[in-house]
């Protein structure tokens, strides 16, 4: 079991260092892993939402989920930190309700908010 971990991180690490999309076999040959297995670990990573294959071109890259998971992760104390004064600025100008979230596909992820009425409808 800890070979496959090893090598689906490896597979993240390598689609995060290359910065875009990479077909199987490319992904396979670089990190010397079986065809069949490279398409299990991606097939697992998809379905865990880590990885997402191009519909077009049948690429795969990553997703956001790891991002995802580094702003929740910071929220407990590093990239609130920073964009609450920018929420908070964002609400005194236009007194509604702000929020900082990341979107991928059809799904948002909030990691920040702040609200501006006062009173009436929140």
């Amino acid at each position: 079991m800890a070979g496959n971990l090893e090598r689906a991180l490896s597979i993240i690490e390598l689609l995060a260092k290359n910065g875009g999309r990479m077909p199987l076999a490319t992904i396979a040959d670089t990190l010397n892993i079986p065809r069949s297995g490279t398409h299990r670990l991606l097939a697992m990573l998809i379905e865990e939402g880590y990885v997402r294959q191009d519909e077009d071109h049948g690429e795969y890259m990553l997703a956001l989920k790891l991002v995802l998971l580094a702003l929740i992760y910071l929220s407990t104390g590093g990239v609130l930190d920073v964009s609450q004064p920018v929420l908070d600025r964002l609400v005194a100008a236009s007194g509604e309700l702000a929020r900082l979230g990341v979107v991928e596909d059809d799904h948002i992820t909030f990691v920040g908010k702040a609200q501006g009425a006062k009173s009436g409808l929140r």
